[in-house]
């Protein structure tokens, strides 16, 4: 199944639970698909359909969240944008990922609108969309279907288009083993949407029946304030790069122990980090994981747990294959990429 269709399946079963809080504006399951539905009709008014790449270049809030859904609905792929980014950066990503159409708001119009690309500020959209129905899209769709595109640098320093279909992202964030995920478990969404952190994040709330709830940059990088944050938004799930929990565990060694499961990577981790969370405040699960964008976020991770002999082999999670790594489930390869 596609994505947008386990969305949808979540919204039959959990109508009125809450899909998402960003800034104190909470939407439900049900608010949220309405609203991406009007959108992702808008989108197919405006030519929007399967093969295309619509780019996504939106503050990290709800209607980033909104519109994500909305393309798959519309039956493309999205591709996230960093504002922040140098404008021959966002040209050249525009450019290479033929993006014709960019959802995004007005302080970035004039930097992304091209001859080739129409800029669409959502702001000044809304009422056209609300005109829109908002029942589901018969669209037809499979699992092999491209999903999004994610840039990372590129080892010659140019931007790498990765393409991510929705069995891969289907394959990270359900029926797993490494973590569970329920209906109305808390998790944050920390990392900027142009970093496949993110994936995690939003696919495993949201295929998953769980509630979203973002977290500013500001909060993450300072430690009691993070800390604060988790606690009071009681959170249960959260994935963290390598670096921002050795920054927050050298101040408070305790930040994480409320919580259900800790994923953290992306880089080597200090060792003297992880034993003194082990040692003075262990989460119920804590995990560390790695992987390149192309095997969609993670693909290995070990278990860290108090022992004095070296860590455990990274093993595959959930049923995707590593090179260099036992094959889990040889019959159901389920982690496929593909690469412009």
């Amino acid at each position: 199944m596609c994505i947008h269709q386990l969305f949808e399946a979540q919204v039959r079963q959990h109508p009125t639970a809450i899909a998402l809080t960003f800034a104190e504006q909470s939407f439900t399951y049900q608010q949220l698909n309405q609203g991406s539905n009007q959108l992702a009709r808008y989108l197919r008014r405006l030519g929007v359909g399967a093969t295309m790449r619509v780019g996504i270049c939106l503050e990290q809030r709800a209607e980033a969240i909104a519109a994500m859904l909305a393309v798959l609905k519309a039956g493309a792929a999205y591709v996230p944008l960093d504002p922040s980014y140098p404008s021959e950066r966002l040209h050249f990503m525009l450019a290479d990922a033929g993006m014709t159409v960019v959802l995004t708001q007005a302080d970035w119009a004039t930097i992304l609108q091209t001859d080739q690309t129409k800029a669409i500020c959502l702001e000044q959209e809304w009422s056209a969309i609300a005109q829109e129905s908002d029942e589901n899209l018969a669209i037809p769709g499979t699992a092999d279907q491209l999903a999004y595109v994610i840039y990372t640098s590129g080892s010659t320093g140019t931007p790498k288009g990765v393409m991510v279909p929705h069995r891969a992202v289907n394959r990270l964030v359900c029926e797993t083993d490494y973590v569970q995920i329920n209906p109305g478990d808390r998790l944050a969404q920390v990392a900027n949407l142009a970093f496949d952190a993110a994936t995690f994040e939003v696919w495993g709330a949201l295929l998953n029946g769980a509630h979203l709830i973002g977290i500013d940059r500001d909060t993450t990088l300072s430690p009691s304030e993070f800390v604060h944050e988790l606690r009071q938004q009681q959170i249960h799930i959260l994935f963290l790069t390598t670096a921002l929990f050795n920054q927050t565990v050298s101040q408070i060694p305790t930040a994480f122990q409320s919580l259900t499961y800790l994923l953290f990577g992306g880089e080597q981790v200090a060792v003297d980090r992880v034993r003194s969370v082990v040692q003075q405040g262990k989460p119920q699960h804590l995990i560390h994981v790695y992987g390149p964008t192309e095997n969609t976020t993670f693909p290995p991770g070990t278990t860290c747990t108090p022992s004095p002999k070296p860590p455990p082999r990274f093993r595959s999670v959930g049923r995707s294959q590593h090179p260099g790594l036992p094959p889990r489930c040889p019959s159901q390869p389920r982690s496929r990429w593909r690469q412009r």
